[in-house]
Parts: structure tokens; C-alpha cells; sequence
């Protein structure tokens, strides 16, 4: 029972952490997620929460540096990977993000973040040819991805394809 009740304290903690990080309060989804990490170390979501939580308050060289160290830790999990390229990117040193994001491609061609992701890194480089042909891979793979359908939308409205912006748009 004891076991029990501790397992079910730590999921109400996670649920918090979640909470604080879907809201934006990235200062207590770090604070209280180092807490728990204590009692479960080496917790995958719980170390996502705290990189991305990192990049999003902009502690890029906080970011960097926790997920090299898990990197290191589990050179098999490609989301650490993925969100590694993020920070990179944030860092501008894009052709790194680029190399990291193709070889995650490369062992998943479905991995639809990391398709993402490199479609708007050669958005933000106006190559929107190849973003909009990443998006649409990535949409071949999830249709109704909205995150891949809000990107492209950009996309085109940097082209100014404001017929393709209203289809994405509606989607």
C-alpha cells in the first residue's frame, strides 16, 4: 500500500510539472521537475521537460549543455536528439541542427518532428521549395498534423500563396 501511494504522489507531482510546463511557468516545471528526478533519476520526460523548458525561458547554454549530458547518458532516444537541434538552431549554428535532424530522418524517415523541424529550418533560410516539400512529407506520413499544417501555412504566406495559407488554414 505504502508502494502504492508513493507511486501515485509521484504521478500527481508529474501531473504538475506538466501543468506548470503546458502553461508556460518553465522556472517551477525545472524547479519542481529536479525535485522528482531525485526519486527517479535519469526520468526521460522529466529531463525533456526541463531542456525545453530551458529553451523556452532562452537559457540556450542551459538547454546545451543538460542535453548533451543526457545525449551522452542515451545516444538512442531521438527526441533528445531533436530538441538538441532545436537549441542548436536557437544558437544559430544551424548547419549543426541540420546534420543532427537528417540523421534522425535517416533512422526514422517517419519521425515527424524532426521532418518538422528541418522543413523550418530551411524556412527560416528561405529554401521554401525544400521546407514545403518536408512539410508535405510530413504530412504524407500525419494529415491532420497541426503543427506541420500551421508551418507550411507560414511557408506559403512568405511566398505569398494566400490561396495555399486559406487551405492549410482550414484543414
Amino acid at each position: 500500500i505504502i508502494f502504492m501511494q508513493k507511486n501515485k504522489n509521484l504521478i500527481n507531482q508529474i501531473k504538475v510539472v506538466t501543468n506548470n510546463f503546458q502553461v508556460g511557468n518553465f522556472t517551477d516545471a525545472i524547479s519542481k521537475s529536479k525535485k522528482i528526478l531525485h526519486k527517479i533519476p535519469n526520468n526521460e520526460f522529466l529531463l525533456n521537460i526541463i531542456g525545453l523548458s530551458y529553451l523556452n525561458l532562452g537559457k540556450l547554454d542551459d538547454a546545451k549543455n543538460l542535453y548533451l549530458k543526457i545525449i551522452k547518458q542515451n545516444p538512442k532516444i531521438a527526441s533528445f536528439k531533436n530538441n538538441y537541434a532545436n537549441v542548436l538552431k536557437g544558437l544559430g549554428k544551424l548547419d549543426e541542427a541540420e546534420k543532427i535532424l537528417n540523421d534522425l530522418i535517416k533512422s526514422d524517415p517517419n519521425y515527424i518532428n524532426a521532418i518538422n523541424n528541418l522543413a523550418n529550418i530551411k524556412k527560416n533560410l528561405k529554401d521554401f521549395n525544400k521546407a514545403i516539400n518536408l512539410f508535405n512529407k510530413a504530412l504524407n506520413i500525419e494529415p491532420k498534423n497541426i503543427t506541420v499544417l500551421y508551418n507550411l501555412a507560414l511557408c506559403h504566406r512568405s511566398l505569398r500563396n494566400y490561396y495555399q495559407v486559406l487551405k492549410y488554414a482550414e484543414t
